[in-house]
């Protein structure tokens, strides 16, 4: 007898969802890795000392990387961020040119470079998708300097105008190398009658711009006209306002100067906008021989890559003098005496004394990109009847790389570690992206 209890059929039971909870249950499944996605960028941002508008253009640069995948951030492969590189390098069918140019891909690619090392460092992910993804290369930008003729036509057009005090004295402390938005947000208060001090900048970079006798009588006599007009001036108002019907008294923004800029441009025919002024200002400070380093002060810049754009002209000016130098010199030598006498037709009564003292006095080196330079130096006394400075002759050559590459500087013996190592990076062509150090011996 079989006494085994016979297995009762199935019963499909249809699963009810709960009325009202079906659907947000449904959607936020679904939306589940997108807002993920959008969490980690906003962790990303809240991470980082970003100025707002940085902090704008980080978002915007990931929010491109999200329209085109739907993948979850540790989904993403090599292949992938290289499928994204040629989207964004596309060309349009119609038109046969980029979408996007180099400049953008590169700054877009950068940010999300940027977003997978921090994802990587605080452990989301292991492994960097975009590691083995190049960059674009850029050449290398040129300065956008106004020509002297240039800049006097945009001045006497600007004497010409409705309001020629405050416009005049607009263009020449643009000319002293402020941003239109560090001269947007300057109040009273911040002018010394010597000086301008930079509270808001961009990348932070705050600082204190010394004015030409020139810069100072404009801003003085725009100041007195609107005195003049009744105003009071105090410490909180603005440097700069607007005289415009529906503004007037108010401080004149970055659109109230562009409108300014526009306006003259249009009178003389010149093509140009207001950060023009700045690059002008580098330039002629680097032309005059001022040193690139003093002249990275004033204008606040934090990259030296960017900085090289305004010392192409100055080289380039140099190389021409030092060779009229070199085909216009005489070299007499005394056996006699341990001095080398150069004398120049260019000049009978002024004779530099270079003498040896040793072709040994500094030995250091300096790492960057994963090189060592070192440098030897010999010392130049340089006398004239004024004064007695000494003069450091430094070869600058990179080990371990055939055929040499160096370079030759002359330093001046108050120069200090630091100003030295913006020298290096000007003379090498480096992008100060390493860390570097100093050694003398063992020290």
């Amino acid at each position: 007898m079989n006494h085994r209890k016979s297995i009762p059929d199935p019963i499909i039971v249809p699963l009810q969802s709960v009325a009202g909870q079906s659907d947000s249950m449904r959607l936020s499944q679904t939306n589940q890795p997108a807002e993920l996605r959008k969490l980690r960028v906003d962790e990303f941002l809240q991470a980082r000392s970003l100025a707002p508008k940085s902090q704008k253009a980080y978002r915007q640069d990931l929010q491109c990387f999200l329209n085109w995948t739907d993948k979850g951030w540790a989904e993403v492969t090599p292949r992938q961020v290289a499928q994204f590189k040629a989207y964004l390098m596309r060309q349009d069918l119609e038109t046969g040119r980029r979408s996007l140019s180099d400049a953008t891909v590169r700054r877009i690619l950068g940010t999300l470079k940027n977003f997978y090392g921090w994802m990587v460092r605080s452990r989301y992910v292991s492994i960097n998708p975009t590691t083995e993804v190049d960059l674009p290369k850029l050449t290398e930008p040129e300065a956008q300097n106004l020509k002297d003729g240039e800049v006097k036509r945009i001045v006497e057009a600007a004497l010409g105008s409705s309001l020629p005090e405050r416009n005049i004295a607009l263009i020449t402390v643009l000319l002293h190398g402020l941003r239109a938005e560090e001269v947007s947000m300057l109040n009273f208060e911040d002018y010394d009658e010597r000086r301008l001090r930079i509270r808001e900048a961009k990348a932070d970079s705050k600082g204190w711009v010394p004015l030409t006798p020139q810069g100072k009588e404009a801003v003085e006599r725009y100041l007195q006209w609107r005195e003049l007009t009744g105003e009071v001036l105090s410490p909180e108002r603005p440097l700069f306002v607007s005289h415009s019907r529906r503004n007037r008294w108010q401080r004149l923004g970055y659109d109230g100067i562009r409108k300014v800029m526009d306006a003259i441009s249009k009178q003389t025919g010149i093509d140009f906008h207001a950060h023009q002024f700045r690059h002008t200002f580098a330039t002629n400070l680097v032309l005059k021989g001022m040193n690139p380093y003093h002249v990275m002060t004033l204008t606040r810049h934090k990259s030296v890559q960017n900085f090289r754009r305004y010392t192409k002209a100055a080289d380039q000016q140099a190389a021409e003098k030092a060779f009229d130098e070199v085909m216009g010199t005489s070299r007499v030598i005394d056996s006699n005496q341990d001095a080398v006498v150069l004398s120049t037709q260019a000049s009978q009564h002024e004779r530099l004394v270079v003498t040896e003292i040793s072709d040994e006095v500094v030995h250091c080196e300096v790492s960057e990109k994963s090189q060592t330079a070192s440098a030897s130096a010999s010392s130049v006394v340089c006398r004239n009847s004024a004064k007695q400075e000494m003069i450091y002759q430094l070869k600058v050559v990179l080990e371990d790389i055939r055929p040499q590459i160096w370079r030759r500087i002359q330093v001046a013996d108050s120069t200090t570690l630091v100003q030295l190592h913006q020298i290096l990076q000007l003379a090498m062509g480096w992008e100060d992206y390493h860390l570097h150090r100093f050694s003398l011996g063992t020290l």
